[in-house]
């Protein structure tokens, strides 16, 4: 291409080649990241897209969108999975964007987590070492494959007690001139006009009863009515719920009240209280479109637990020996997933379609379908009640009675992928090997000493069984349609190559490798060489770089090449190409090869020693003496003809 644009009269200014593969995640992909100390939970598109467009430096790398971590005054660290299987936060070293016009495929896994990616992104299985390895969609299996997710969330934050409202004043009273008259701070109290006793502190207590009643609201919460703001609660029935409302409502001088046939709808008589909810603390939209804010992930693990509570106060319960809750928002049942992966309690989502027939009244839903969330098993079933519980005492105690069941401790043991060389190797083996795709690590660990002498898979195979992964199997893998010109995502993070993302962990690109300068120096020498070989005028350090950005196991043998170049023609109007080139290497250089051996043989029969200079120049990237391609195959020709003597 370089040679093309120098005979059409383009003089080059700068030109690079890199040899990369390419790996993204959708927008709308939900990540858990700590962003200057503070947890935030966010879309990755949403993050990626705020900071392209608050810094507006970034570097087109390929023909993505990148800024690293030096262009920006954000500290941001998100987690992965180390090589001893923990969970852990390390810093993102770049955020990478770029435009796609391909199908993508979505993954669902036994435990309804989901990601949608590229058909290039990698997702992690345990391999024969048992270390991790990525592997592309197209060696995936539904209802065989397992892929590595994180069982935990853990970030320590500092509890806060309270939340000052003062800097939230203008997003409280709105645009209206009406509240801006009757609404006031005075004495560190916001003062309503007419309602004397009403005294709601400026600096407000992030109170376990306040946590609670956010927890409710998410259940099963709504507003009164449109262009109103009193807080309505569908628990009005449920004494132990109204207790923590009265006790909640007392200290700020409020007042509830709970009407209805059945005695069910309770409203918190504060439209204030109700502004202050949905503008400070988020909590807007209604059964279909509600989500888990942003700040409740940044609490204590403490606090996280009380909005639990109160969540699954609200919409769930005991259902025979499980945790069970309910709701129509698919959003919502992700984001209390994601909770409680935070203080390290793993739940299954799933959405359940209603017959024709259905004569349910539990839950009834005009979509035709309703999401639910479960905690099974005992070590988390046990988790949940040391940790969070539920607000009725009834409830509780159904929870210990289970509990309390010695059969269910069968079930706390952790599993792990069973390995063929367990069995066929170290003859590391459960009773039911022959008709179960995991095996217990316990199993696994109390026969660990067979794995000698190896020690390094021993140590490997000890991290995956006490370690914070664990595996689950690919429930669906589904092609679907992207929509044109979307960006898709992804993030830089060493030393791991790895992130999670929507729960699940993914490769990452390897954006480092791709700017180093010293990696596989004399590939990159041969490369720019071979390039320069076909331009007039050689091209300064600065404005040219050829060469391979590293080797990415998924591609196999396939290589990829994205080609830029940028010049002038006449009047010095800029002229730039962008090129993507994908080639099977294998095949595309032995042609190369099989020619070379072909005038090797005949330098031989011709009794010819030493350098051949013809057929160097013309099949080889770096030789003794560079030509142009027209002159080398003329030479090459020529030699074939005995016409030249070397």
């Amino acid at each position: 291409m370089s040679h093309l644009f120098a005979q059409r009269g383009v003089i080059i200014d700068r030109s690079y080649q890199l040899n990369v593969g390419g790996n993204s995640v959708t927008g709308d992909q939900n990540i858990l990241l700590r962003v200057n100390g503070k947890i935030k939970y966010i879309s990755i598109g949403k993050i990626i897209d705020n900071l392209m467009k608050k810094y507006k430096d970034e570097k087109k790398i390929d023909g993505k969108e990148v800024i690293t971590k030096d262009n920006i005054l954000e500290k941001v660290e998100c987690f992965t999975i180390d090589n001893n299987f923990k969970v852990r936060l390390v810093p993102v070293e770049a955020f990478i964007r770029h435009k796609i016009d391909e199908h993508l495929f979505e993954i669902e896994t036994e435990e309804g987590r989901k990601i949608k990616i590229t058909k290039d992104h990698n997702v992690f299985v345990l391999n024969e070492k048992g270390k991790l390895e990525p592997v592309p969609i197209k060696d995936l299996k539904e209802g065989k494959s397992f892929i590595a997710v994180p069982e935990n969330l853990f970030s320590p934050q500092k509890e806060n007690k309270y939340l000052n409202l003062k800097t939230y004043f203008d997003n409280i009273i709105g645009d209206s001139s009406y509240q801006k008259g009757k609404i006031k701070i005075k004495n560190n109290f916001f003062e309503v006009i007419g309602y004397p006793k009403i005294k709601i502190p400026i600096k407000f207590p992030l109170s376990d009863e306040f946590l609670q009643i956010v927890g409710l609201w998410l259940a099963d919460g709504s507003y009164d009515r449109k262009g109103s703001s009193n807080i309505e609660l569908a628990c009005g029935h449920e004494l132990d719920s109204v207790k923590i409302i009265r006790r909640f409502c007392k200290n700020l001088n409020l007042t509830f009240r709970i009407g209805g046939e059945k005695k069910v709808a309770l409203r918190i008589n504060s439209k204030i209280l109700g502004r202050i909810f949905k503008e400070v603390f988020e909590l807007k939209g209604k059964a279909f479109t509600k989500r888990v804010p942003s700040w409740i992930f940044n609490l204590s693990d403490r606090q996280i637990t009380q909005v639990l509570k109160g969540y699954v106060s609200g919409d769930g319960g005991n259902s025979g020996k499980q945790v069970r809750w309910t709701s129509i928002s698919e959003e919502l049942i992700k984001d209390i997933q994601t909770l409680f992966l935070r203080i390290g309690i793993n739940s299954t989502i799933f959405k359940e379609k209603y017959k024709e027939n259905h004569a349910k009244k539990a839950y009834p839903s005009k979509l035709g379908y309703s999401w639910h969330g479960l905690i099974t098993g005992y070590k988390n079933f046990k988790l949940f009640a040391e940790k969070v519980r539920f607000i009725q005492k009834e409830k509780n105690k159904i929870l210990l009675e289970i509990l309390k069941n010695e059969k269910r401790k069968s079930l706390r043991e952790k599993l792990i992928p069973n390995l063929p060389i367990l069995r066929n190797k170290w003859r590391i083996k459960s009773t039911t090997w022959w008709r179960c795709p995991q095996i217990s690590a316990g199993v696994v660990l109390a026969q660990l000493n067979k794995i000698n002498p190896d020690k390094k898979f021993k140590n490997n195979l000890y991290n995956v069984c006490t370690g914070q992964t664990k595996f689950l199997k690919i429930k669906t893998i589904r092609k679907i349609e992207a929509k044109k010109e979307d960006y898709v995502y992804d993030l830089s993070v060493k030393p791991y190559e790895r992130f999670i993302c929507s729960n699940i962990l993914v490769h990452n690109t390897d954006f480092l490798n791709m700017l180093s300068r010293t990696r596989l120096k004399s590939k990159k020498i041969s490369k720019t060489e071979s390039v320069e070989s076909q331009l007039a005028k050689r091209l300064s350090y600065d404005n040219l770089h050829i060469g391979p950005s590293d080797y990415i196991p998924f591609l196999k043998d396939n290589k990829l090449c994205f080609l830029r170049i940028e010049g002038r023609k006449f009047g010095n109007v800029p002229i730039e190409l962008e090129l993507r080139l994908s080639v099977e290497d294998s095949p595309n250089s032995a042609g190369c090869v099989v020619d070379a051996i072909r005038l090797a043989k005949l330098a031989l029969d011709r009794k010819i020693a030493g350098t051949l200079i013809s057929p160097s120049a013309y099949f080889m990237k770096h030789p003794i003496q560079q030509f142009t391609d027209e002159k080398a195959k003329e030479m090459v020709e020529e030699f074939i003809k005995n016409q030249r003597e070397r």
